[in-house]
């Protein structure tokens, strides 16, 4: 990253709206084995 090859958004790799995240939790978070950075959104 310090040298600018890759930056942090390449790594997000999922987006979750806050309001949902109950209902998805276990299954999209605790037991997704292709998240690799996510972000909750607000």
């Amino acid at each position: 990253m310090s040298e600018g090859k890759i930056s942090a958004g390449m790594m997000l790799s999922h987006r979750y709206d806050f309001s949902s995240l109950a209902a998805i939790y276990e299954t999209e978070i605790v037991n997704n084995k292709n998240l690799l950075k996510a972000v909750v959104e607000f």
